[in-house]
């Protein structure tokens, strides 16, 4: 019991060993800690001096305070977690002395157990009653002979506290040396990291954009916008600029921009007009940068451009084109249209509208080449609107309007009106003699027919008439309200006029004109429109009817030639009758004998019908003859009735000359034109029908027969009818020689008269000699 009371009293200088390996132990952790505390702050520094700087470099802008605020915090959080778990933990961290001795126990192997031993025994005494007093004092012993020669620092590896140390030391080498070589942008860096300063980088380029206000412009959906960018030339002048853009429609991307000629005026110009700032669609919001300096967050707007949406025209006529009674040309409002033509001297208000608010605009005259500027700055819907008044469409007008709205855009387009001015014209005087010829007697009656129009409205019409060598006189013409006018002159009655009579003698010369006036009254000179001058010569009744007579006898002629080609017609198609009469009986469609097959058959397969060429080609050669038949039917119908209408404007001017012969009339009229235009209109068709169905029924033997004889005798009765009215010509031309004769009897009887009454007078003057 003695010996073990004695025995922790001798281990007692082993005590300052241990704890001077637990101060020691402390001080590594407390140094190796402050080391890495060093370090991070000034990786720290560095890396949020990269984020905040290195983006300027590259052309982007300074960091946004938000995240130097984290920057920070993420600094100052990682710094406390050094402080908090490698330094004050493990710094506070019991080391008590078994865990010292069991160290010491393995970096020297002499021990062999016996300092933990020691130590243990020392800490638990009841424990150590367990074992034998010698062999604890033995350890005792053994312990303390090893302690005296160990040398505490070898416990520790020096490395790792080395390199944490001289990594500290060079961060903090590095940051002294960049505070004193750049003492201005360390203190900018140290007051934008840790004070969160606005403050900006000093750049080595400076650029700015052209043509923005506020880093916002707006332009007509579709329109161009070029980018222009100066930079200053009295810094770093970057080769390029470039564009980030990105549009609402999701495109996205980036362009260069390259110079544009040399410097002038301390600034290098770039222009870039290319996509997607050409035919922009949608808005565009862009970046330029050039070298380290950037320009953020442009905006270009698209709008739609202003455009005309509404045109009026309240137009005032002028007064000759009014007319209340009829509502015509009453003042009124017109939308625009194109090809607007309008009356000379209308005038004219324009009333337009824009899909926008305007701020002005500009109107050019590309006949007078001057620009109208028009401001229409208004208040809510009022400013969409504006007037323009033409006083007088003297020409046509041709309008180019360009808007500018209140976003500041410029049309895309001019808006174009034009009105072409609807000159008068001269009234159009369509006018013919009807049923009088060349040549009329001083007693006849001149019928006209036609069409007098104007654009808007007739005054007055008259018959000009002049002889040869003389002034021309002015005789009324009635105008009715139809289309077509009519009005005769008769010159027997203007002949017997109390006051103005008009003396017309065989032999002279007539000139007949219709002219028109209209209403027109803008200039001096009135519209007047003119028919065909008519040149007429006056002759005696006899002439008239001499020159009539040889007419008839042309169309006698001219008929009986008719008559002759229609003759021609006749026999060919009696021809045609009698070879389909003779294909049909001896050189049928049909073969007349059946032709036996292999087999010994006497039938042809299908008892089909066998064609022979020579049957095809007579048919195609009936074909043609009936075809031309048909021609030359139809073509001596208009020739018959051209005859019959030819007699009868002989007819008009017997009547229109007031020639006395109504019974040449009645014969004309009775017995020739009539018949003639009564075959040529129902006859001659009769004819043709026949014809066509004779024509499509060749090839069936017994129809065709028959309906070429239906045609033959069809022909013999027009025949027949002509030769009656050949007939009853040749006795009107005997009628006409017997009258001659009379004429030419009646002349020689006044001759006689007249040489009898001279040859009294010569007979009394030489008895009074």
């Amino acid at each position: 019991m003695t010996t073990v009371a004695n025995k922790p009293t001798s281990a007692i200088d082993i005590k300052p060993v241990l704890d001077s390996l637990r101060w020691r132990i402390r001080g590594y952790v407390v140094l190796q800690g402050l080391a890495w505390a060093t370090t991070w702050l000034g990786i720290a520094f560095w890396f949020s001096l990269a984020i905040d700087y290195l983006p300027v470099l590259a052309g982007a802008s300074e960091t946004p305070s938000a995240i130097r605020l984290l920057l920070l915090l993420f600094t100052g959080a990682v710094f406390s977690w050094i402080i908090i778990w490698w330094i004050i933990r493990r710094s506070t961290v019991r080391l008590e002395d078994r865990s010292m001795a069991l160290l010491l126990e393995r970096r020297y192997s002499g021990f062999q157990d016996s300092l933990l031993t020691a130590v243990e025994m020392r800490q638990h005494p009841d424990h150590a009653l367990k074992f034998h007093p010698e062999m604890l004092d033995h350890a005792r012993q053994k312990a303390r002979a090893h302690i005296e020669g160990i040398r505490l620092h070898e416990v520790f590896r020096s490395g790792p506290l080395f390199r944490s140390v001289v990594s500290a030391l060079l961060i903090i080498a590095s940051i002294a040396s960049f505070g004193f070589l750049a003492k201005d942008v360390s203190a900018r860096a140290a007051r934008r990291l840790y004070l969160l300063s606005n403050e900006s980088w000093p750049r080595h380029t400076h650029i700015e954009i052209a043509g923005f206000q506020e880093g916002r412009v707006k332009v007509a959906r579709g329109g161009n916008f070029p980018i222009r960018v100066s930079a200053d030339a009295y810094r770093h002048v970057p080769d390029v600029c470039t564009i980030y853009y990105r549009c609402d429609d999701g495109q996205h991307g980036r362009v260069h921009m390259r110079k544009k000629g040399l410097p002038r005026s301390g600034q290098q110009q770039y222009v870039f007009n290319d996509k997607p700032f050409a035919g922009i669609l949608s808005t565009v919001v862009f970046d330029v940068r050039g070298y380290d300096h950037r320009l953020y967050d442009y905006v270009i707007e698209v709008v739609d451009s202003p455009i005309v949406a509404d045109v009026q025209l309240d137009c005032t006529f002028p007064e000759y084109l009014v007319d209340e009674k009829l509502g015509l040309f009453l003042p009124r409002t017109i939308p625009l249209t194109s090809g607007l033509q309008l009356p000379r001297g209308t005038q004219i208000r324009i009333r337009a509208r824009s899909n926008k608010e305007l701020v002005g605009v500009d109107i050019l005259d590309h006949q007078t080449g001057s620009t109208l500027n028009l401001d229409t700055a208004g208040v809510g819907d009022a400013s969409r609107d504006f007037l323009h008044e033409i006083p007088s469409l003297d020409d046509s007008v041709q309008l180019e309007i360009t808007l500018h709205d209140t976003d500041g855009v410029y049309s895309d387009q001019p808006f174009r009106i034009a009105i072409t001015a609807l000159a008068d014209r001269p009234p159009q005087v369509d006018i013919h003699l009807h049923g009088i010829g060349t040549s009329i007697t001083p007693d006849a009656r001149l019928p006209v027919m036609g069409d007098i129009t104007d654009d808007y409205g007739v005054a007055r019409a008259w018959f000009d008439v002049a002889k040869a060598g003389n002034p021309s006189r002015e005789f009324p013409f009635s105008i009715n309200s139809r289309d077509a006018q009519t009005d005769i002159l008769d010159i027997r009655e203007q002949r017997q006029h109390p006051t103005d009579p008009i003396e017309l003698q065989p032999g002279d010369q007539m000139l007949l004109t219709i002219k028109a006036v209209d209403n027109y009254n803008l200039d001096d000179v009135p519209h007047i429109g003119l028919s065909d001058t008519f040149e007429l010569s006056v002759v005696t009744p006899e002439d008239l009817l001499s020159q009539l007579e040889s007419r008839e006898l042309e169309l006698r002629r001219r008929f009986e030639q008719i008559i002759e080609e229609m003759t021609a017609s006749r026999d060919s198609l009696v021809r045609v009758r009698s070879e389909v009469g003779q294909d049909g009986s001896s050189n049928g469609l049909r073969d007349p004998e059946d032709t036996p097959n292999e087999t010994g058959d006497n039938n042809t397969p299908n008892d089909e019908e066998v064609v022979s060429p020579e049957a095809e080609r007579s048919r195609s050669l009936h074909v043609l003859r009936v075809q031309r038949g048909i021609q030359e039917i139809e073509r001596s119908a208009r020739e018959v009735y051209a005859v019959g209408v030819s007699f009868d404007d002989i007819c008009e001017e017997l009547i229109n000359n007031r020639v006395d012969s109504h019974e040449r009339i009645v014969r004309l009229k009775e017995q020739i034109a009539d018949p003639l235009k009564l075959v040529a209109d129902s006859q001659y068709p009769q004819l043709v029908q026949l014809l066509k169905q004779l024509e499509s029924s060749l090839g069936e033997f017994d129809q065709s027969v028959a309906i070429a004889g239906q045609s033959v005798e069809k022909a013999d009765q027009i025949l027949l009818e002509l030769d009656k009215v050949l007939q009853r010509m040749l006795d009107l031309e005997t009628f006409n020689e017997l009258v001659d004769m009379i004429r030419s009897l009646i002349k020689e009887q006044d001759q006689l008269l007249d040489e009898t009454k001279t040859q009294k007078r010569k007979q009394a003057r030489e008895l009074l000699d």
